[in-house]
């Protein structure tokens, strides 16, 4: 018989999620973005309805601040994960998108990356969540929400986070993740997505 036990518990397999807010001209992005899109049919990958625009180039003079705020933040999400040559993260892709009314993202994840990412050029209200899923399939057949008193970040199926303007987050690339749709009738929602990869010498 057991006595006044107190269980011991330790959580595994967990999905690290890092967000900063960072101050940039998000003016200046929101009117580059813009005028590419006039110029860019763009790509239907994830997105349901809205613009995705091809790979950005890296000498955008418009987006070197962006570069580096990336770069410095996965550093740090990398010396947190304990990856080997933190300082060699490189940025290999970076492009934008633009969801007006009911454009939205569909479930997906980023292959052959190591961390990737989003920075909020521009939320509106009721823009669209970011909402990431549970890596296992099974979990939603067994742990469904009709026994559990409340969502923690172990019971839960699903996990939503805000789009925030000047927000970045940064994720593991294998985490399948999708946008709610932009349910704001006036205003975009604009984004610039990215991928990293580490260089192991």
């Amino acid at each position: 018989m057991i006595k006044n036990s107190i269980m011991k518990k330790t959580d595994i397999f967990g999905c690290p999620i890092m967000f900063n807010d960072i101050k940039l001209d998000n003016k200046t992005l929101e009117k580059f973005i813009l005028n590419l899109k006039k110029k860019q049919k763009g790509n239907i990958l994830s997105n349901v309805g809205g613009w995705q625009s091809s790979n950005l180039s890296f000498a955008a003079k418009e987006l070197h601040p962006l570069f580096s705020d990336i770069i410095k933040c996965c550093v740090e999400y990398g010396i947190q994960q304990k990856f080997k040559n933190k300082s060699k993260i490189n940025l290999t892709n970076i492009w934008a998108n633009v969801n007006e009314y009911k454009d939205m993202n569909e479930m997906h994840v980023h292959p052959h990356s190591i961390i990737s990412g989003v920075y909020y050029v521009k939320c509106p209200k009721n823009c669209g969540d970011i909402i990431f899923k549970h890596p296992s399939d099974h979990m939603e057949h067994d742990w469904m929400s009709k026994n559990f008193e409340e969502y923690t970040e172990t019971n839960s199926f699903n996990w939503y986070f805000p789009a925030i303007e000047g927000r970045i987050y940064l994720f593991p690339s294998w985490l399948s993740h999708r946008v709610q749709p932009n349910m704001n009738k006036k205003e975009k929602r604009i984004s610039l997505s990215f991928n990293t990869e580490l260089k192991i010498l």
